[in-house]
């Protein structure tokens, strides 16, 4: 399910029942489902929906407006279920009303992000990526384990500037709390502040690029497919960036080599050496979206270096695999397709700017 949440819906059944004792006032009944909600009335708590079902909650109250809202928390107090809706309350009238409950991060858990992060921008630290010509792809006559990124092509690339790093948690949390960012991607390691962000779709990182362009007045945005490539291999044409074998240390990813166990969770940008255009983690930690609508083969791929911007565009190209991934998974070629608007758990991005 996209962004592990889900959406249920909460029917507000209210029948305002005529002939009733009391004829100065209407007998509004509800019925929740999921049931058991929590039931407020103009901010003031009035019980919970029975868990029975064929039970209902029944109040009395007198014709003017109303504001109705349920809540349903979840076991862990970060999210809870909730709905509202103002309604207007008619003398012996019958009305029908029915709300969304949809999830939504508790009160208690915001004021936790508020607490340990600010909407101060930050802005990534770039690196100048020189002009050149390099060979893209993955060599089928080489190696055997060319998939996607088979059939070799030249591609020129003008010099361009990339992030040094994958765009972290600290950096999207200002973002969020300014309100330039709808969704906040919880995870496990939500405060660990240096860790790249990842869980978030290519639309969440639209609306992030857009929010920091408009606080800098810079062009930030992702790297075409090719300037990932072109950056990841940094001149080099081996398997990764510092050989043909994945030796230790190196970056993270399963059997990697690594000294960490961090049962397949991120790690902080910059834990291993850059490579030699002074870039971290391009390959292992966090996989990244490009700029690039998805194409299974590079026919007919541009050669200057600029994204592809037709083939199946729901999906993007992704890069640089994840501790999920096998080495086979994380060399300076490898390509695969992201959903767009799909929750992956361990997609991040890093940021570029054409020059």
């Amino acid at each position: 399910m996209h962004k592990e949440i889900t959406t249920a819906t909460i029917i507000l059944a209210l029948t305002l029942l005529s002939g009733c004792e009391d004829k100065e006032k209407s007998i509004i009944r509800i019925i929740t489902n999921p049931r058991g909600a929590e039931i407020y009335i103009n901010g003031e708590e009035k019980g919970n929906s029975p868990s029975e079902i064929g039970q209902t909650f029944a109040i009395k109250l007198s014709s003017g407006d109303y504001t109705l809202e349920a809540k349903n928390a979840t076991e862990d107090k970060i999210k809870e279920w909730y709905a509202t809706k103002t309604i207007h309350v008619h003398k012996n009238t019958l009305q029908t009303v029915e709300l969304r409950l949809e999830s939504r991060f508790s009160k208690q858990f915001l004021a936790k992000i508020k607490e340990k992060y600010n909407s101060k921008v930050i802005e990534p630290e770039m690196t100048t990526i020189p002009k050149g010509d390099f060979e893209m792809g993955c060599d089928n006559n080489k190696f055997s384990f060319c998939k996607y990124d088979r059939a070799i092509h030249p591609v020129s690339v003008q010099s361009f500037s990339m992030s040094k790093y994958e765009v972290t948690i600290q950096e999207w949390s200002a973002c969020f709390l300014d309100g330039g960012c709808d969704y906040y991607p919880y995870r496990k390691n939500w405060q660990q502040a240096m860790n790249p962000v990842t869980g978030i779709d290519w639309n969440d990182v639209q609306q992030y690029i857009k929010w920091l362009n408009e606080k800098t007045g810079k062009k930030y945005n992702l790297p075409s497919e090719a300037q990932w490539e072109y950056a990841a291999r940094a001149g080099t044409k081996t398997k990764f960036s510092w050989g043909n074998k994945i030796g230790r240390n190196n970056a993270y990813c399963k059997k990697c080599g690594v000294m960490w166990n961090n049962d397949s969770q991120v790690i902080n940008v910059g834990s291993f050496q850059p490579n030699k255009w002074g870039l971290f983690d391009m390959l292992g930690n966090a996989r990244e979206w490009t700029l690039d609508c998805w194409n299974d083969f590079y026919i007919e791929a541009p050669t200057d270096g600029s994204a592809w911007t037709s083939g199946d565009c729901s999906l993007n190209t992704v890069r640089g695999g994840s501790p999920n991934s096998e080495t086979v998974e994380v060399y300076s070629s490898f390509r695969e397709p992201g959903k767009k608007d799909g929750w992956n758990s361990d997609i991040g991005f890093r940021l570029s700017i054409t020059e």
